[in-house]
């Protein structure tokens, strides 16, 4: 499936050369990223595109929502808790996103994902 898109969108290269909505908006996100220094990579496939930012810190897409793990649990059912922005906004999700990012880093040892004790 090929999309045609404006020349602006055309600086990013999916591996096998299609621009799925996903990939069109994860290259939106890494470009809006870039922009304020946060290094991302793109990695897209099946109709879904994965922006790789940080050690636990993964924004995926499916060209219509960003979706990250906020680090927070349920308190009932203690499973993840996920942000969910349009694609839409890619410099408002950059923000959130590099956000999240400060405060992994920020993070003790402890909190990272291999620990059971979050």
């Amino acid at each position: 499936m090929t999309i045609d898109l404006p020349p602006d969108l055309q600086r990013g290269t999916h591996p096998y050369g299609v621009r799925t909505p996903a990939f069109v908006a994860a290259e939106r996100l890494r470009e809006a990223l870039a922009v304020i220094h946060v290094t991302a990579d793109v990695h897209a496939g099946y109709g879904v595109a994965l922006v790789s930012v940080w050690f636990d810190l993964l924004v995926w897409t499916d060209g219509q929502v960003y979706r990250w793990w906020t680090g927070q649990l349920a308190h009932r059912s203690g499973r993840r808790l996920y942000t969910t922005y349009s694609v839409e906004v890619p410099g408002t999700v950059a923000r959130c996103v590099a956000h999240r990012r400060l405060a992994l880093q920020a993070a003790p040892a402890e909190m990272s994902a291999g620990s059971t004790d979050r």
